[in-house]
């Protein structure tokens, strides 16, 4: 089996395309955060490497055996060397986004940055946290331990033209620089794609789920 296949059989989502919307149930924008990062981008830019699939997620590497995801990869004929976003993870370099996984609840938390650049495209999946559930022992995801984690985007700048995020059958209306998008992470099949000459840049961050973070979700 592949990585597609894997995650689809442990998702709870139906697919079903003529749903009239994903959006409030798989996914929703939870809040904003006042843009307040803007000189921080650019060094967050000059740090980024290439990220492929699959891809550690540092770029010193990590000991996970990726063979599942590259049987997806030749199973859907994506090429191996393909970039599919650049991605920088925060440090104190960058204070204000560093910060950022703290002030909606998110503890333990890893923030990168990823910018998607004209015609970069991440094909459909359902994440499972490879490269941070330190505990997984195989390629399948433990759904038993789901529920501690936690993931959202942060966007870093208003919507332009081209920049497409899909989750199940709904894509993201056009959004504000600081909006924070909750979505199902473990069960809503999800693609990102920019067809326009801006570059995207949005937060990806992922932690442990604290009271302040379910308060923020509504859960």
């Amino acid at each position: 089996m592949n990585r597609w296949e894997v995650t689809v059989a442990q998702s709870n989502y139906d697919f079903n395309p003529f749903r009239e919307s994903d959006h409030g149930t798989s996914f929703r924008t939870v809040g904003n955060i006042f843009p307040t990062w803007k000189d921080e981008i650019p060094i967050a830019n000059a740090n980024q490497y290439d990220f492929y699939w699959p891809s550690p997620v540092a770029p010193e590497g990590d000991s996970f055996n990726y063979d599942y995801e590259e049987l997806l990869c030749k199973d859907w004929g994506i090429p191996l060397d393909y970039v599919v976003y650049r991605q920088w993870i925060t440090t104190e370099e960058t204070p204000i986004l560093h910060s950022i996984a703290e002030q909606i609840g998110l503890a333990n938390a890893q923030t990168n940055v990823q910018t998607q650049h004209t015609g970069m495209m991440l094909h459909l999946h359902i994440d499972s946290l490879t490269g941070l559930r330190k505990e997984r022992k195989d390629q399948t995801s433990s759904r038993a331990t789901d529920d501690e984690w936690g993931r959202v985007f942060v966007m870093l700048d208003d919507w332009c033209p081209g920049h497409i995020i899909q989750f199940g059958n709904t894509y993201v209306p056009p959004w504000r620089a600081g909006d924070i998008i909750w979505f199902d992470w473990a069960n809503i099949p999800h693609s990102t794609a920019n067809t326009g000459p801006w570059p995207r840049n949005i937060l990806k961050i992922t932690g442990k789920q604290t009271d302040k973070y379910r308060s923020l979700i509504n859960v």
